[in-house]
């Protein structure tokens, strides 16, 4: 067995040694989020100390050790009251999958650990040893994964099976989603269009105008040369003296006015056939935008009385159930088509509902929402989990960080004042997780 008390046994007399109170701190800013390497930089700069990233991930595994024993003890004591159960998985990346356990209303994290794949052998060699632990869980509630319909009744044979509320929803929401996102597209593409229209008869209107203009001033041109011309008894098509410089001057201004006006009136030619393309092409950009529209309303209205189905009082659940199945069955929507489809495919959805029996649970908790919640607050630790995959550590630090969460006290909400364990009527003897962790030593 190796001994930690002293980095210079592992790593020659040049590394100081480390005490038991910087040791509790390493292993709290590792459970904090803090990746190896911040830790290292950090007491190379603020203590002057050398470490290593192992040495942190050989004291890590020693004290697991000891976290697993306390884990278990603490597991004896309040299993009899570990009754309703929630699981739910994290994603970090391809490889970083981590499964959380965690009794309802108390928030005591039963389990955290990273599985391989969503196969049912691999899931249940996590679930397996915590229905060993704890006999008396009688629901479970889990996300819509389908490898959980038949693994929670090959494990918890006596519980009851409860698919989550929310990510049903979420599920029925991305459908719904996409629908609504066709309907903003062909609502886009029909205000192009008539934005596009009424520039182009803004544009045609202002082109007009200027074309009046012009054919004013040509008009003009012409007859102020036809006075000149009279007045010098020059007829109109003899040939020019080079010497005539008014003549030349109104020739040249009567051509330039001749071929803006014939230059202008072939951008008036194309600003009216896009007119004519844009009027042809709204009616049938109208008619699209409507048809998505009735289809978005129709599956609001639908994923209306789907939730209220789900949170529906016991007593006239079965009624609207059969007027939600009746009413999916007359649609011939394709989101209507959907609903049906994943009603059927989620049976669990409905488990307590149908079962008849009453948990003491409100609709609000018909949800997976607790270990959601968990792991956000262990975002920071998650994120930089990827780093120690596949090594040796990877197992530890989760006995850690279960120790850590169910032993701190929250800071700030209406249970600020009571730990998880302490919620179960639990009292550890320790004021946190480190002084368990350590025995109570701080030096």
């Amino acid at each position: 067995m190796f001994s930690l008390r002293s980095p210079n046994r592992i790593y020659g007399r040049k590394f100081k040694k480390i005490s038991l109170k910087k040791q509790r701190i390493i292993i709290d800013l590792r459970i904090k989020g803090l990746s190896l390497n911040d830790i290292v930089d950090h007491f190379r700069v603020a203590y002057g100390i050398k470490i290593t990233a192992y040495y942190i991930k050989r004291l890590i595994k020693k004290y697991s050790i000891r976290a697993k024993s306390l884990n278990r003890y603490y597991d004896s004591l309040v299993s009899e009251k570990l009754d309703i159960v929630e699981f739910d998985e994290v994603y970090q990346g391809r490889q970083g999958k981590v499964l959380g356990g965690v009794h309802k209303g108390s928030l005591y994290l039963i389990t955290m650990d990273r599985f391989h794949t969503k196969g049912i052998e691999d899931l249940k060699q996590i679930l397996k040893p915590i229905a060993e632990r704890f006999p008396d869980i009688n629901i479970v509630f889990t996300d819509l994964l389908p490898t959980y319909k038949k693994l929670i009744e090959e494990v918890f044979p006596e519980a009851l099976h409860q698919n989550c509320y929310v990510h049903a929803i979420r599920e029925v929401k991305k459908r719904a989603f996409t629908i609504n996102l066709a309907a903003k597209k062909a609502y886009k593409a029909l205000r192009k269009l008539q934005i596009n229209l009424e520039k182009q008869c803004d544009k045609l209107r202002k082109k007009r105008r200027k074309l009046k203009r012009w054919e004013r001033q040509l008009m003009d041109q012409e007859s102020r040369r036809g006075t000149y011309l009279k007045l010098n008894n020059i007829k109109p098509g003899s040939r020019i003296n080079p010497s005539d410089k008014t003549r030349i001057q109104f020739n040249k201004k009567i051509n330039i006015l001749r071929a803006k006006i014939r230059s202008l009136n072939r951008t008036l030619s194309n600003i009216e056939d896009s007119i004519i393309k844009y009027t042809h092409d709204i009616p049938g950009a109208e008619a699209k935008y409507k048809k998505y529209l009735v289809k978005r309303l129709q599956a609001g209205r639908l994923l209306k009385k789907f939730k209220d189905v789900l949170y529906a009082p016991p007593n006239v659940f079965n009624k609207k159930y059969e007027r939600l199945l009746g009413l999916l069955k007359r649609k011939r929507s394709a989101f209507a088509k959907y609903m049906r489809k994943f009603m059927k495919n989620n049976p669990k959805l409905f488990t307590l509902h149908q079962s008849g029996s009453d948990p003491g649970l409100s609709a609000n908790y018909m949800n997976t929402n607790s270990i959601e919640s968990i792991f956000g607050r262990k975002r920071a630790f998650l994120d930089k989990y990827r780093t120690i995959l596949g090594s040796e550590f990877q197992e530890s630090i989760f006995e850690i960080l279960r120790l850590h969460h169910n032993l701190s006290r929250p800071y700030t909400g209406p249970r600020k004042d009571t730990s998880p364990l302490e919620r179960l009527g639990v009292q550890s003897k320790y004021n946190n997780y480190l002084d368990a962790l350590f025995g109570g030593l701080a030096s």
